[in-house]
Formats: structure tokens, sequence, C-alpha cells
């Protein structure tokens, strides 16, 4: 068959190498432009969006910016090219209030408030969690083992020195 035309009298439009094709509703088939699959990979060119049971969830990218839109839950397991460019998950509010951000550093930065809504929810601090801060429900908080609650320097702190001997030390010049 020669482009435009094939044996069996079906005009296929706009054809291309690798574009995927359509049929246009009346009887004829067209090679989408903005969609082409090479065999491997498939390609939505331009502002188009791969839309997942209805309009409302879909993945689109817009320059340098990739977004996953759902109605639930979503989960997340992105590789980046691994460059001088330090990485980030970036969470926003529609599309324009930024309101978390994970990079590859391990530094998490939020703006706004953080709920750890769980009674007895546990903060662990260092790569061994040797120090942890406890939520203790209607009571307050604890850190654990002998650790301190240091003010300014090494040399302010509080700490429990034996069961039931909270002691206030405070170094003088």
């Amino acid at each position: 068959a020669s482009s435009g035309s094939s044996s069996g009298g079906v005009s296929l439009a706009n054809d291309a190498n690798n574009r995927v094709v359509t049929a246009d509703g009346s009887g004829g088939i067209n090679g989408e432009a903005n969609l082409t699959f090479d065999g491997t990979d498939l390609t939505i060119a331009s502002s188009g969006k791969a839309i997942f049971g209805d309009a409302n969830s879909y993945i689109f990218q817009s320059s340098e910016n990739f977004y996953i839109r759902g109605h639930n839950d979503m989960y997340f397991n992105i590789d980046t090219p691994n460059d001088s460019t330090a990485r980030h998950f970036i969470w926003r509010a529609n599309t324009s209030n930024e309101l978390m951000r994970l990079g590859e550093d391990k530094r998490l930065e939020l703006q706004g408030d953080l709920y750890l809504d769980s009674d007895g929810a546990v903060i662990h601090f260092g790569d061994d969690a040797n120090t942890s801060f406890t939520h203790i429900n209607n009571t307050g908080f604890r850190i654990n083992l002998s650790r301190q609650l240091q003010f300014g320097d090494s040399g302010t702190y509080i700490h429990q020195s034996a069961d039931g001997v909270l002691d206030l030390v405070s170094m003088l010049k």
C-alpha cells in the first residue's frame, strides 16, 4: 500500500514512520502526529496527557516539570538520571504553592506544620537511631536513655542523671 491509501479502500491520513494509527469515526484511519511508538518507547508529544480511568487522573510533562494527578493515594518509585544536579521530589498544591521537598541528600523541607497523628509517635535521630523523642499520650514527651536537651551550647542542658533525678546543668565562665 502507498502512503495515503490501502488496497482495501481505507485511506490513511497523516501517514509517517512510527505514528500510532487511530480510527477517525468515518471509516478512515489517521496517523497521530503527537503519538508515536517505535517498538520500545511510546511518546506523547507536546502537552499531551496519559489519562487513566477518567479525565481527572493523568500524567504529563510540561517544560521541565513532570505532573501526576490522581484521586486517591499515589505511590512513587521514580529514578532520575545520576548527574551533578541535586534531584528533589517537590509536592505542590494546585501546581503553584510548594508544600514539601524531599531531596536525594535525604533532606526533607516542609512549608507549614508537621503533624505526627499517633499517640506514642517516635522521632529517631542518628544513623543508628540512638536518640529518640517520644510522644507520651496526654502527658508530653520523653527523651530516651541518658540523652540531654541542650540550650545554646553543650555546657547548658537538662538531663535525667538517675531514675527520678533531673539535673539542670549550666557551666559558668
